[in-house]
C-alpha cells in the first residue's frame, strides 16, 4: 500500500549563506557606508576615524575578555570575532552615533551596548538589537547631562535637499547612501527586505497624505521619510537577522508597527531618535508577530483583518500628525 503525504512550505529562510558569509558582506557594506560617510563629510575625519576604530576594538575587547576571564572559553580573538560579531556591533554604533557625540559617551554607549548582547538572551539569542540599545544610551545620557540632539528642521532641509539627502554633517541622520549600498545585502539575501520597503513606504504614505490634508510643500514628504535617521535605520538596525520576524507576513507588520510609532514619537512628541524607539519596541514584539504571520498565512480571515487594520491606522496617523 503506498501513502500519500501533504506537504507544504513552511515559513523558513531559505539561503545558501553561511553564518560567516553573511557576517562578512554586512561587515563590507557597513564599511563603504562608513568611508563614503568620510569622504563625503572630511571636515569631521578625525572625529568619525577615531570613533570607528575605537567602538569596534572596545566591542571585540569586552567579548573577548568576558569569554575568556568569565567563561573560561580561552580561544583566540579571531575565534570570538567570528562567532560573535562584536565587531560589526562597534562599526554600527559608530555610523549611528551622531559625530558631535563626545568619546565618553560614544564608549559607555559600546560598553552597554557589548554587555546588553551578551546579558539579554532568550534561548541563546538576542531579543533586543544591541545597537538599538547603544543608541538609546547615548540619547539618555545626553539628555541627563543637557547635551542638544536636535532634529534635522525642515527649514534648513529644504535650503539644501541635495546636501541633506547626500548626509552632509549628518550622515546616519538624512543620507540615502545607505538605502542605495543595501541593494547589494537584498541580492545577496542577507537583508529581509520587506521590512525596511515596509518602514520607508509606509511613512511616504502617512507624509504624503498628511501633506495634502495641511497643504504643507510637498517636500515636506521628502523630509519626513528620510531624515531622523529613518533610512539607515530601517535597512540595518530594523532587518537584524535575529531580532526581526521570519515570515513574510509578520515582516509585514513588523515594519508598519515601527514606522507609524517612529512618525508619531517624532511629530506628536518630538522624540529625537524616535525610530529607534520604535525598533525596539517592535523587538519585543516578534515573538507574537511570529505566531500571527503563521495564522495569517494559513487563514486569510487575518489577512483581510490585518489589511483592514493598517488601512484604518495609516489613515488616522496621517490626520493626527
Amino acid at each position: 500500500m503506498i501513502r500519500e503525504f501533504l506537504t507544504k512550505n513552511g515559513p523558513y529562510i531559505k539561503t545558501t549563506n553561511t553564518k560567516l558569509k553573511i557576517a562578512n558582506q554586512l561587515f563590507l557594506t557597513l564599511g563603504i557606508i562608513q568611508i563614503i560617510n568620510i569622504i563625503i563629510n572630511f571636515k569631521n575625519i578625525f572625529s568619525i576615524l577615531l570613533i570607528t576604530i575605537i567602538l569596534p576594538l572596545l566591542t571585540i575587547t569586552i567579548e573577548y575578555s568576558y569569554n575568556t576571564i568569565i567563561k573560561h572559553n580561552n580561544k583566540s580573538i579571531d575565534y570570538y570575532i567570528k562567532e560573535t560579531n562584536s565587531h560589526i556591533l562597534g562599526l554600527l554604533l559608530a555610523i549611528i552615533i551622531p559625530v558631535t557625540t563626545p568619546i565618553y559617551i560614544s564608549v559607555i554607549a559600546g560598553i552597554v551596548a557589548t554587555f546588553s548582547k551578551i546579558i539579554i538572551k532568550h534561548n541563546g539569542k538576542n531579543i533586543i538589537s544591541p545597537a538599538i540599545i547603544g543608541i538609546i544610551t547615548v540619547i539618555l545620557l545626553s539628555f541627563l547631562i543637557n547635551i542638544n540632539l536636535s532634529f534635522i528642521t525642515f527649514e534648513s532641509f529644504k535650503t539644501n535637499i541635495l546636501a541633506s539627502l547626500i548626509g552632509i554633517n549628518a550622515f546616519s541622520e538624512t543620507s540615502i547612501i545607505p538605502l542605495i549600498v543595501s541593494f547589494y545585502l537584498i541580492y545577496k539575501q542577507n537583508i529581509k527586505y520587506i521590512i525596511p520597503i515596509t518602514i520607508i513606504i509606509t511613512i511616504f504614505i502617512v507624509a504624503l497624505i498628511s501633506t495634502l490634508i495641511t497643504n504643507q510643500e510637498i517636500t515636506y514628504v521628502i523630509y519626513l521619510t528620510t531624515t531622523s535617521s529613518i533610512i539607515f535605520s530601517s535597512c540595518f538596525l530594523a532587518t537584524d537577522s535575529i531580532t526581526s520576524p521570519i515570515t513574510k507576513a509578520s515582516q509585514f507588520i513588523y515594519g508598519f508597527i515601527i514606522a507609524i510609532i517612529t512618525i508619531l514619537l517624532q511629530n506628536i512628541f518630538n522624540v529625537f531618535g524616535s525610530i529607534y524607539f520604535a525598533i525596539l519596541f517592535a523587538n519585543l514584539l516578534v515573538p507574537i508577530l511570529n505566531n500571527l504571520g503563521i495564522k495569517i498565512k494559513y487563514n486569510k480571515i487575518y489577512l483581510y483583518i490585518t489589511i483592514i487594520i493598517t488601512i484604518l491606522i495609516t489613515i488616522v496617523t496621517s490626520i493626527i500628525i
